[in-house]
């Protein structure tokens, strides 16, 4: 699932953060949130449908409801009132992606965590550890080799390793209730990321 998610909100502050072009990251980010609703349930069915029931389109209803709904909402109170929202709402935002994911993450680990300190659960931690490093790497010996500057591939390479584990948490406690270790691997996942993604920016 953590595959199949779009780029994290706190892409964009890391984006920021490491000096990469926060214009392209938060505009890659909003194509992806919409293509999100119709890419991750198709990338969910056909890599989990051999084995497990999913069905898209309550999978679709629900990142409409939790990603798409406030990031249409977002973009359009920034059309209606840029100089509001430049002053009142864009300086809490990377805050609130913060706090969103906490809550998420908290309330995931304290559900999860005999699972989390159990072998199973420490044997998944170095997967997790390498899923985000091979996606930094790979976006960015891409975008250097496709000719983007640097601004722009590390813009790039931090919008691929920092994917929305939280939407991936949140999906897989909805729809897999009755296979607990599901949801581990996007706990595990959204550890690694903000605190990998976040050190790569400083």
């Amino acid at each position: 699932m953590v595959g199949c998610v779009t780029p994290s909100p706190l892409s964009n502050y890391a984006t920021s953060v490491a000096g990469g072009n926060t214009a392209l990251s938060v505009t890659v980010g909003a194509f992806s949130t919409l293509a999100g609703v119709f890419l991750t349930p198709m990338l969910a069915v056909a890599l989990l449908s051999t084995g497990i029931a999913v069905s898209p389109a309550a999978m679709a209803k629900t990142i409409t409801q939790i990603v798409v709904v406030p990031t249409v909402l977002g973009l359009a109170l920034n059309e209606a009132a840029p100089k509001f929202t430049a002053a009142n709402v864009a300086p809490f935002g990377s805050l609130t992606a913060l706090i969103t994911t906490s809550l998420v993450l908290g309330g995931a680990t304290a559900a999860h965590a005999p699972t989390l300190l159990s072998v199973t659960g420490l044997q998944m931690l170095p997967f997790a550890c390498l899923f985000h490093a091979g996606a930094y790497a790979l976006a960015w010996a891409t975008a250097r080799a496709a000719g983007s500057s640097s601004k722009d591939a590390r813009a790039m390479t931090i919008l691929s390793g920092m994917p929305s584990s939280t939407t991936a948490t949140v999906l897989c406690s909805k729809y897999f209730p009755d296979m607990a270790i599901a949801v581990v691997p996007t706990v595990l996942s959204t550890i690694v990321m903000a605190n990998s993604g976040l050190a790569l920016a400083a």
